[in-house]
């Protein structure tokens, strides 16, 4: 028994004997290695002198970047650290923990309408304004924007000058009906109009057209022998041009019946190659022409032979 217990107290003593050895070599390598403290550095990303306590590490001596504070609260941005002074900038330039504190302010109100007078029932105060915020409270309707302190005051009933008086000393702002001109041709149609101060895009100040979908058909234009009231003064193909057809135009300018029928064999002609007739509505024709040279009446030859054409058309279009 006293064997075993001598056999213990010797076991003990050796793994004291031991300890002792290690923690003095261990104390001898550190005071080599690391001649002053152990210290915690903290990385200093932007090189204001100030550290990110998020990122740090244990040495002897500062390495490179890092410093021994941690009272940086902006790592990426070398202008916000503790001393800096604080701007009217919406962030905590000295890390103090306030967002632009002693600075002086001001009472902005929010200007809805954009027309540079803000609201008086909508205001914050700050050291600069805020998007959508003037310095300014007097706009009385912050819906319009034509109303404001700036604005000529207009005989309308509203105070537009936001003076509290409603058409005082006020101005008298012309107006006039414009029309649309859809087919841009310079004559407007009187279908649609609006009243304004000046023509918006595509309106003009007469509503002369009679086919705003046709910009070959307005006051002035030519009339053609095409059953449409090409000029617009309410009458079709009267005294009209038959020349984007017929090569020989208009009957009145034939003084005897021998120009006519030669005027015919010239428009049948034509519109044979057009083909809108055929060799045997082409004989005809010439044939009527030359036979009716009894007639007493210009205008009946002219009309015969027009409708004649005109039903050809028709008879053309419906095949």
């Amino acid at each position: 028994m006293a064997k075993k217990n001598f056999i213990n107290l010797m076991a003990i003593f050796a793994i004291l004997l031991v300890n002792f050895w290690v923690a003095n070599i261990v104390k001898a390598e550190v005071s080599t290695a690391c001649p002053d403290e152990i210290k915690i550095y903290y990385y200093d990303s932007d090189g204001d002198g100030y550290g990110n306590a998020a990122i740090s590490v244990l040495a002897c001596t500062t390495p490179k970047n890092y410093v021994a504070n941690n009272s940086d609260c902006d790592d990426a941005n070398a202008a916000v650290k503790p001393g800096a002074t604080e701007a009217c900038n919406g962030i905590d330039d000295n890390c103090d923990g306030v967002i632009d504190e002693n600075l002086a302010t001001l009472t902005f109100y929010f200007d809805y309408d954009q027309d540079g007078y803000g609201s008086a029932t909508t205001s914050t105060v700050a050291c600069a304004a805020p998007s959508g915020y003037i310095a300014t409270s007097s706009d009385c309707n912050d819906n319009n924007f034509l109303i404001n302190p700036g604005v000529l005051e207009i005989c309308d009933g509203i105070d537009n000058n936001c003076d509290g008086v409603i058409d005082e000393n006020c101005h008298t702002i012309a107006t006039s009906t414009f029309y649309l001109d859809a087919d841009g041709d310079g004559y407007g149609s009187s279908t649609s109009s609006v009243v304004a101060t000046s023509a918006p895009a595509g309106y003009v100040l007469n509503n002369k057209d009679c086919n705003d979908n046709n910009a070959s058909i307005y006051p002035g234009a030519k009339e053609l022998c095409d059953n449409i009231d090409n000029n617009c003064n309410g009458r079709v193909d009267e005294r009209c041009s038959a020349s984007y057809i017929y090569p020989c135009g208009n009957l009145k300018l034939y003084r005897n019946h021998g120009a006519y029928v030669s005027c015919v064999a010239h428009w049948t002609n034509q519109l044979r190659k057009q083909r809108m007739i055929s060799d045997q509505e082409k004989i005809q024709l010439r044939r009527e022409a030359a036979i009716k040279k009894f007639e007493d009446s210009w205008n009946k030859l002219w009309n015969n032979f027009q409708q004649k054409i005109n039903n050809i058309k028709e008879k053309g279009k419906n095949k």
